[in-house]
């Protein structure tokens, strides 16, 4: 069942419950205001779960790691390109 997920409440979420290795690590994220897209939320959660916590996993501990999210609406020949639907908004990260 897709469900309108607001992507800024996942990552407060992932701040939360990774709270202490990034606390351990001093790693910095830091991100845009987000769109909300059409998902499940368990599987956009468990997503960005493990990206985020693979970029703590395996910072190098000699350096600050700095994780940053962001989107980017595609273009309308992006669009086109990937033979998408045009009726919906479509973004990458």
């Amino acid at each position: 069942n897709a469900e309108s997920i607001d992507l800024n409440t996942i990552v407060k979420s992932l701040e939360s419950d990774l709270e202490v290795p990034i606390l351990e690590k001093s790693v910095r994220i830091e991100y845009e205001p987000l769109p909300v897209v059409e998902g499940e939320p368990l599987l956009i959660y468990q997503l960005f779960y493990n990206l985020v916590n693979n970029a703590i996993k395996f910072s190098r501990p000699d350096v600050k790691s700095h994780v940053k999210i962001f989107t980017q609406e595609l273009t309308e020949m992006e669009v086109k390109e990937l033979n998408l639907d045009f009726s919906k908004r479509r973004y990458v990260n």
